[in-house]
C-alpha cells in the first residue's frame, strides 16, 4: 500500500493499534502539515495549523491525543478522533524539536533554546528550566519512574531529568564525547546507538542505567527501535538494517558480508589478552619487537598512545604508529577519534606542515621505526607521507562566495508593481528610498529610519509576489548599513526564518535560487554567521535534494551554498559533528548526478576545504563509498575540474 497525500518530504512517523480498536498512521512532513491514516490507506485527518516544517509527532498511550513540533516554535497538542486543536504552545524561543505526552496528561517540550517545558493538561505552562549546557534530543520516559525523562546529548552524554524540579538528575558520560544518534526504551531496557558505530544496551533500575552491552558495528546506526518481541533493529551508514535478537534460533545463515583485511596477523593474543589485530613493530634492531594489539572499534590514537607509554618510546613514534594502524586495520574497523585531529585536544600534534617523509612500519616483516623521525638515522625507509601530497592549489577555500550583480531595475519595477496589487502595501515614497539605496549607492546611500519595518512587510506578502522581493533581500544584506539586519533578534531571525523557507522543494525554481543566494550572501558579516550557526540543522534540511532542480543558475548558487558551508565548518563545534556528515553526504549525493563541468568544481572545492578543516570528514567520505565516483569525475572532466578532482583523490588515499 503506497499513501500519498503529502508534498513534501515526510519527517516522523506514528502508529498505534491494539484488539478492541482500529489502528491509524500518523504522518509529519516538510508540508506543514499532519495527516491521520485509516489503517485501509484513506485519509481521516489532515491536521493544518503549523506554519513551518512539523518534524515530530507523538501520541498518548491511549491513542487519542497526539503532540507534533515544528519551526514555526510552537508544539500543538490535538485530538486523534475529531482532528480538533487543543492546544497551542507558543511560549518557546526556537525550532521546538522534540515533544511527548506523559501519563498523567502534562506534556513536555525541548526547544533549540536548550530549555525543557512542562505543560498542565489544561494548556498552562507549568515548569521551565534552566538553560541546559548542551544541545538535548530524543525526549522518552523512563519506563520504571515516570518523575524520570531520558534524554541524549551530542556531547555523548545520556541525561536522566527528573520532572519534578525539572532540571538534569544525573548525566552519564560512557560514549568518549561521540553524539548519540538516537535511543529509545521499552521495558527495562534502553538502547542508544552513536557515532562511535556502537550499540550500547542498558539495564534500567528504578532511578539509574546500568550498562549490560556493547556490540560494535561497523558503520554509524542513525536510528534504532525495538519490535514488539522485544528484538532490536537499527539502522546504518551502510544500508543495511540490522536485527539484534536473544532468542540464538534467530541468528541469520546468511550473515552480511563484511569489508575483508588483506593484513597477514599473528596469533591474536597479547599477555592472554585477546585482539582482533596483532602486529609485531621492531623499534630497534637486533631486539625482540614489540607487539601491539587492536580491537574492531578501537581508537588508533588512543592504541597508539597507550602502547608508547607502555613501552617507554619517544612521542615521536605515535603519529607513525597511528598511521600504521589506519593503514593496515582499514578506515571501517576503526572508531571516530575522540579529540579534534586538527585541534589536538589532550593529544599529540602530528605534523601537518612539514615535507619532511616519516616512516610506517610494514604489516608483513619486521621493519624498524627510526630513532629520529625527522632526519632518519638508523632506520629503514618504508613507505612514506608527505604532506605536499595532498597540497591543492583549488583548497581550503578561504573567500566566501557572494552574489552582488542582478537585473536591479527590473527588480524594482516588479515590486512597485506588486505593492498595487497587494492588501498590505506599504509607502511608496520609503519604499523608493530603499530600492534607490540599493539599485544606486553612490547617488542615494542613506536608509530611512524605519526602514526595517517595511522590510518585514515586504516579507509577509503572499507567495507568487515573493521574487523580487528575496532578490531584494538578497542585495541588501550586502549594503554595509544594512549588516544589522539579520542578527540573532527577533526581527533578524524572522527575517531569516521566512526566507528559508523558500528554499525548500515545495517552493518554484526561482523562489529557491534566491533564497540560496540571500543565504550565500550572509556570510561575510559576522553577525549574520551567528544566525547560521543557530539554524545550521534547519538549513541543512531545507536544501536537501536541492541536487535534483532542473535549473543550472539555481544548482550553480546551491553549490556556491555548500562552499561557504565547509568554509564555515572549521567553526562547527564538535558536538555538532552530526551536521558535517549530513553536509557532506549532500556533497557527494550532488556530485554523483551533476554533468555541469564549473558546478562539479564548485562541490569539489567544497568536499576538499571540508575535509581540510576535520579529518574525521574524511573517514565519512570513504565509508560513503566516494572514490568510485571520483575516479569517474577525472576520467570525464578536464582542466581546473580534473586537477582539482585529482587533489581530492590524493586527499583521500
Amino acid at each position: 500500500m503506497k499513501l500519498t497525500g503529502h508534498s513534501g518530504c515526510i519527517n516522523a512517523i506514528q502508529t498505534f493499534g491494539d484488539k478492541n480498536k482500529s489502528g491509524f498512521i500518523i504522518s509529519a512532513s516538510q508540508d506543514k502539515s499532519i495527516i491521520i491514516w485509516n489503517e485501509n490507506g484513506s485519509i481521516k485527518h489532515n491536521l493544518i495549523g503549523h506554519t513551518e516544517n512539523v518534524v515530530e509527532v507523538s501520541l498518548s498511550s491511549d491513542g487519542k491525543t497526539l503532540i507534533s513540533s515544528s519551526w514555526d516554535r510552537t508544539a500543538k497538542v490535538w485530538d486523534v478522533n475529531s482532528g480538533k486543536l487543543l492546544f497551542n504552545f507558543n511560549n518557546h524561543g526556537n525550532i521546538v524539536s522534540s515533544a511527548i505526552i506523559l501519563e498523567n496528561g502534562y506534556f513536555v517540550t525541548y526547544c533549540e533554546d536548550r530549555m525543557i517545558r512542562i505543560f498542565s493538561p489544561n494548556g498552562d505552562l507549568f515548569s521551565q528550566s534552566k538553560e541546559y549546557s548542551d544541545i538535548l534530543k530524543n525526549l522518552t520516559i523512563f519506563p520504571n519512574n515516570p518523575n524520570i525523562l531520558i534524554l541524549s546529548s551530542m556531547n555523548g552524554k545520556i541525561i536522566l531529568w527528573n520532572l519534578s524540579e525539572n532540571s538534569p538528575q544525573k548525566e552519564i558520560s560512557d560514549y568518549n564525547g561521540y553524539p548519540i544518534c538516537y535511543l529509545t526504551a521499552k521495558s527495562n531496557y534502553l538502547v542508544t546507538c552513536s557515532q562511535d558505530r556502537v550499540l550500547r544496551i542498558f539495564n534500567i533500575l528504578f532511578d539509574n542505567l546500568e550498562l549490560k552491552q556493547s556490540i560494535t558495528q561497523n558503520s554509524i546506526s542513525w536510528g534504532c527501535c525495538f519490535l514488539s518481541n522485544g528484538d532490536i533493529v537499527t539502522s546504518g551508514s551502510d544500508n543495511y538494517i540490522r536485527i539484534f535478537s536473544q532468542n540464538p534460533i534467530k541468528k541469520s545463515s546468511s550473515s552480511i558480508q563484511e569489508p575483508s583485511i588483506p593484513v597477514k596477523t599473528h596469533p591474536k593474543t597479547i599477555d592472554g589478552k585477546e585482539f582482533d589485530f596483532v602486529f609485531d613493530v621492531d623499534v630497534q634492531e637486533g631486539c625482540e619487537p614489540l607487539k601491539i594489539g587492536f580491537n574492531r572499534g578501537d581508537d588508533p590514537w588512543a592504541v597508539s598512545k597507550q602502547f608508547v607509554l607502555k613501552h617507554k618510546l619517544e612521542k615521536e613514534y605515535l603519529p607513525q604508529i597511528v598511521e600504521f594502524l589506519t593503514q593496515n586495520v582499514g578506515p571501517h574497523n576503526i572508531a571516530l577519534p575522540s579529540s579534534d585531529p586538527i585541534t589536538g585536544g589532550s593529544r599529540y600534534i602530528p605534523p601537518t606542515t612539514t615535507t619532511t617523509q616519516q616512516t610506517i612500519p610494514s604489516s608483513s616483516s619486521s621493519t624498524p621505526l627510526r630513532k629520529d623521525p625527522l632526519t632518519g638515522d638508523g632506520g629503514y625507509h618504508g613507505k612514506t607521507i608527505n604532506s605536499q601530497n595532498i597540497a591543492s592549489r583549488f583548497f581550503p577555500l578561504q573567500d566566501y562566495i557572494v552574489f552582488d550583480s542582478g537585473n536591479l531595475k527590473e527588480m524594482k519595477k516588479k515590486i512597485f508593481e506588486f505593492n498595487k496589487q497587494v492588501e498590505n502595501s506599504v509607502d511608496e515614497n520609503i519604499l523608493e528610498q530603499i530600492t534607490e539605496a540599493i539599485c544606486n549607492p553612490t547617488e542615494f546611500t542613506s536608509f530611512p529610519p524605519n526602514y526595517s519595518q517595511i522590510l518585514l512587510t515586504l516579507l509577509r506578502w503572499p507567495s507568487d509576489k515573493m521574487i523580487p522581493v528575496l532578490d531584494l533581500f538578497r542585495l541588501i544584506v550586502r549594503n554595509n548599513e544594512c549588516q544589522q539586519l539579520v542578527i540573532d533578534n527577533e526581527e533578524g531571525n524572522f527575517i531569516f526564518s521566512q526566507i528559508l523557507s523558500y528554499s525548500t522543494a515545495d517552493k518554484t525554481t526561482p523562489q529557491r535560487m534566491l533564497s540560496f543566494r540571500f543565504l550565500s550572501n550572509l556570510f561575510p558579516n559576522i553577525l549574520s554567521r551567528q544566525v547560521i550557526h543557530k539554524y545550521l540543522s534547519a538549513i541543512l534540511t531545507s536544501i536537501e535534494g536541492s541536487h535534483l532542480i532542473n535549473h543550472v543558475q539555481s544548482r550553480i548558487a546551491y553549490a556556491s551554498l555548500l562552499q561557504n558551508l565547509c568554509i564555515e565548518s572549521a567553526n562547527i563545534r564538535k558536538s555538532e559533528f552530526g551536521l558535517k556528515i549530513r553536509l557532506t553526504q549532500q556533497i557527494c549525493s550532488f556530485l554523483l548526478i551533476e554533468k555541469e563541468n564549473e558546478i562539479i568544481f564548485s562541490l569539489c572545492v567544497a568536499l576538499g576545504t571540508l575535509i581540510s578543516s576535520d579529518l574525521l570528514v574524511k573517514e565519512v567520505v570513504i565509508r560513503e563509498n566516494f572514490l568510485k565516483p571520483l575516479k569517474n569525475i577525472i576520467d570525464n572532466t578536464d582542466g581546473n575540474t580534473k586537477s582539482c578532482a585529482f587533489d581530492l583523490k590524493k586527499l583521500l588515499l
